[in-house]
């Protein structure tokens, strides 16, 4: 009896090891070829999906907010001058993705709810830096039903990069869950989807 309780337990741990593996894996994202450095860095808070179940409960755990990720502009573009942001998403981790291609449109074709906050110039060299250095790190699928395990998901990616007095006011809507983009949204003065863009200060 021990001894197929041992294997058990030894089974499901090598269980949950590969699937925090297969989970966290990461993909190469796309090379910046240009800056524009007269363009303001922004968060984009991207407005939750509700005809997808995840999307809708994200939002829903996280105080109705309406919006379910995050990535950041950072005025960078790639060599066919397409917008880029850092995005981290599961399976992919942090990396450059083209904005357009990923958050243009809603699976039914119509245009996706984002609003941005404006980050103030003098953070733009900072938050790219940070940016960078992350990227090719993991997303931790578990860290968002864990919290203090304190690894990265899209919101916890911006709260590395910015500067702290910026994410000074940002609270958790529940202890069960980590800082979330409702949670961003609600400390930067965001009311919903479609609200105005906004400046962080």
């Amino acid at each position: 009896m021990i001894g197929a309780m041992a294997v058990g337990v030894v089974g499901g741990a090598a269980a949950a090891v590969a699937l925090d593996r297969a989970a966290n894996r990461t993909l190469e994202g796309h090379d910046v070829a240009s800056v524009d450095r007269g363009r303001s860095v922004a968060v984009l808070f991207i407005a939750a999906d509700h005809d997808s179940r995840i999307e809708r409960g994200v939002d829903t755990r996280t105080g109705n907010v309406g919006f379910s990720h995050v990535v950041v502009d950072a005025g960078e573009r790639d060599d066919t001058g397409a917008r880029l942001v850092y995005d981290c998403f599961p399976r992919e981790g942090v990396r450059r993705v083209r904005l357009s291609e990923r958050y243009g449109s809603h699976r039914n074709g119509m245009l996706r709810p984002m609003v941005r906050a404006v980050i103030p110039a003098r953070h733009a060299e900072r938050v790219r830096a940070a940016l960078g250095a992350i990227v090719g790190q993991s997303y931790d699928v578990l860290t968002a039903f864990a919290p203090s395990r304190d690894r990265l998901v899209c919101s916890l990616m911006v709260m590395k990069a910015l500067p702290r007095d910026l994410t000074r006011g940002v609270r958790p809507h529940s202890p069960r869950h980590p800082v979330s983009p409702n949670d961003l949204a609600r400390a930067f003065g965001i009311a919903g989807p479609f609200s105005h863009d906004v400046m962080v200060s």
